[in-house]
């Protein structure tokens, strides 16, 4: 759910393309799919930065990347569509992407890349850990 705009049109109609087209193979976190590898953020910030690529993408995948996209096509997606779609995604950007720099952008990816990381390996050290009690004595 976007943090603001929730009340405007537009971003309410882009969050129901996004629930009837996208969230089935994009995920935001353990929200959706896991069939595509771009997350919510990372198909946010093309949105936002480069409106021409995403609509490319969007509209005819193969014509990016022939060979490792399994991502349908989406013909019909006019520029109503794609004006209701980025309003959404500008919306749920943890940072404006109109205020943002690419190196803050970048930064705050990295950074939660990083977050991401050490949430997993806590999560390996407390199964192990779990794993290893009933081993222990006294």
């Amino acid at each position: 759910m976007p943090k603001k705009g929730g009340g405007d049109p537009e971003v309410v109609k882009g969050q129901k393309i996004v629930v009837g087209s996208c969230i089935s193979c994009h995920h935001l976190g353990n929200a959706g799919g896991n069939a595509a590898s771009p997350s919510f953020v990372e198909v946010a910030g093309r949105a936002v930065s480069s409106k021409d690529y995403f609509r490319k993408v969007v509209t005819d995948p193969r014509s990016v990347n022939p060979i490792a996209t399994s991502m349908p096509a989406h013909p019909t997606f006019d520029d109503e569509t794609f004006n209701a779609l980025e309003a959404y995604f500008k919306a749920m950007m943890p940072i404006e992407r109109s205020r943002a720099t690419r190196r803050q952008y970048l930064e705050r990816r990295s950074m939660l890349a990083a977050y991401a990381i050490c949430v997993r390996s806590y999560l390996v050290m407390r199964n192990l850990y779990a794993a290893c009690q009933p081993l222990r004595c006294g």
